[in-house]
């Protein structure tokens, strides 16, 4: 049966919680772009140093550095019974993102990170952006905030304008800084999850910190078209610094040819034919043969 969720009120209940890590962690097809997470932190990572991973989930990530000082926080008390389980020297905080901790702000981290998009079921741009300083608020002097976010113009036929600056729109001007999305798995709907603009991010972001660098991983797996972004920030702002950041984008991390097959290409006999039945059960190879045949008559 099929569960409906508003964004606020999530959908990581103990069940989710507990198949979450095989369905993407371990999952065969995902598993690439979680060695470019641990990649990406094993190169920002300071050995003496104290990390926060925010939105942690299962903690997953922090498994992979048990050397590390580690603190996890999650929004999810079933997502953090996992991650206890799997990281039982670990200090968790069960809280959202959007709210202030002044505890963390005292700590600071020579590492705060944040993956996965938990920002996606925060109410509001508001919100995220308040999500931003507490992220920058809980980074040392001299540490470094990294997250990853998907840039919204990757899904468009033509790129959007990049306008860090919003001083620089003219009048009569829209420009597009977020979207709403449905995300649908496990029989779970998600609706109106938020995800900002890459230079959105970059906008919040200078505001904590003079420096901003863009990574762009590869397309991984290699079917998914989209690159995923890698945001790191370095030398936080004294209070009243409001000089120009530093903002540095650089190439892809690979230059390997990206392989144009569906998706459907990498999932094994089992599930292919599994999908294939609810295709056809749906009703969704008929609808798009039909939208094939009035595209092409009204080509003719």
């Amino acid at each position: 049966m099929e569960t409906t969720y508003h964004r606020i009120d999530g959908p990581y209940d103990e069940q989710y919680a507990s198949l979450y890590n095989q369905t993407w962690c371990e999952n065969p097809i995902w598993q690439t772009e979680a060695k470019l997470h641990i990649k990406t932190i094993a190169d920002l990572i300071n050995p003496s140093g104290k990390w926060l991973d925010v939105g942690c989930g299962t903690g997953f990530l922090l498994s992979c550095f048990p050397d590390a000082d580690r603190v996890g926080l999650d929004f999810s008390n079933a997502m953090l019974e996992q991650a206890r389980k799997e990281n039982p020297n670990v200090s968790f905080v069960h809280q959202s993102m959007s709210e202030p901790n002044a505890e963390l702000e005292r700590v600071g981290f020579d590492l705060v990170t944040c993956t996965g998009q938990p920002w996606s079921y925060l109410p509001t741009l508001e919100a995220i952006e308040d999500a931003v300083a507490n992220l920058a608020s809980w980074t040392s002097k001299d540490g470094k905030c990294m997250l990853t976010p998907i840039d919204i113009s990757d899904f468009m036929p033509n790129q959007l304008p990049v306008i860090y600056d919003l001083n620089r729109l003219t009048n009569n001007t829209t420009h597009i800084t977020g979207i709403h999305w449905i995300l649908k798995e496990m029989d779970t709907v998600y609706h109106h999850c938020l995800s900002p603009n890459l230079d959105q991010w970059i906008r919040w972001f200078s505001k904590h910190f003079r420096k901003v660098e863009i990574l762009k991983w590869p397309h991984e797996p290699d079917f998914l078209l989209i690159p995923r972004r890698v945001i790191v920030c370095s030398e936080k702002r004294d209070a009243g610094d409001d000089s120009a950041a530093t903002i540095v984008a650089h190439p892809n991390l690979s230059d390997k040819k990206i392989d144009e097959r569906s998706p459907l290409a990498f999932l094994p006999n089992k599930a292919l034919v599994g999908e294939l039945v609810r295709r056809i059960g749906s009703g969704e190879l008929a609808k798009a043969a039909m939208r094939k045949v009035r595209h092409a008559i009204r080509r003719s």
